[in-house]
């Protein structure tokens, strides 16, 4: 048989801690060539650092462990390579995210009346739309990505019915409290003409109203300042809100050179108070 290593000795070679092959082991991820079945001890055969090495590797990147499981099965190195690209490309969407996160706290240094003065708010009339929509439920650390892949699915149903993709993306926030781990989101696509749904999409009017208004110039990362400024000249104006918050994205990333050309409108439904 083949020299094999104690999980301590595995454990220095491989620079993987005895808890994390326990758990490698646990999850099908990096198991032992062979367990005592008496003493339950794992041995490892030191080719198999080649293999800890990618687990090491891959988790330094913050791949999640099911995508890993993947990654190691695969033998076709044309899919390798192909699930590579994938990850470093959406590495690269978190690093520029990141950048644009640093360059909002630069931004957040300043007083608050510096920060909202960029945002001019008006009270409008919205006017009634039309949209094939879909409502989830989402936490906030994943709001953005559940966001973007349930708009790819309102997107795809609309082809599926014919229907054109040119329109208005628009969101409401349906939560009266806010709860980051529980958030009522509807995305919705806008269409020329009511047709026939099924679940879990839904084609209705939306409602015209009047609305306080303000546009985002920006990335995302930076549009609660926009919601800060709005809420601020709300609150100072004498108006209270009536509806859900609304966010109308005038373009999207696909569409622009860069983050910073992205025009996002928030319009919060509102009456003067009496």
């Amino acid at each position: 048989m083949s020299y094999r290593m104690t999980i301590g000795e595995f454990s220095r070679l491989s620079r993987l801690s005895k808890k994390a092959l326990r758990i490698y082991d646990e999850q099908g991820l990096l198991n032992p060539v062979s367990v005592d079945p008496m003493t339950g001890y794992r041995y490892y055969a030191p080719i198999q650092v080649v293999e800890s090495e990618r687990i090491r590797v891959l988790r330094l990147l913050d791949m999640p462990l099911d995508e890993i499981r993947g990654f190691l099965a695969e033998r076709n190195p044309e899919i390798l390579a192909e699930r590579l690209d994938n990850y470093r490309g959406r590495l690269e969407r978190k690093v520029s995210s990141m950048r644009r996160t640093l360059d909002m706290l630069d931004m957040l240094t300043m007083k608050k009346e510096e920060i909202f003065v960029d945002y001019k708010v008006i009270v409008k009339e919205m006017e009634e739309m039309i949209v094939i929509s879909k409502r989830l439920m989402t936490a906030l650390p994943r709001i953005g990505e559940d966001m973007m892949a349930a708009y790819g699915e309102v997107c795809s149903y609309m082809d599926s019915l014919g229907l054109s993709t040119e329109g208005i993306g628009v969101a409401l926030y349906h939560c009266k409290e806010f709860d980051p781990e529980h958030m009522d989101v509807e995305v919705a696509m806008t269409t020329d003409r009511i047709v026939e749904t099924a679940q879990p999409f839904e084609c209705r009017k939306l409602e015209g109203c009047t609305a306080a208004s303000v546009l985002h110039c920006g990335p995302y990362e930076g549009i609660q300042t926009a919601y800060g400024a709005l809420y601020d000249w709300i609150g100072e104006n004498g108006y209270e809100k009536t509806g859900p918050d609304r966010e109308i994205y005038l373009n999207c990333p696909d569409t622009v050179p860069s983050p910073a050309d992205l025009r996002t409108e928030i319009a919060v439904p509102v009456i003067k108070k009496a």
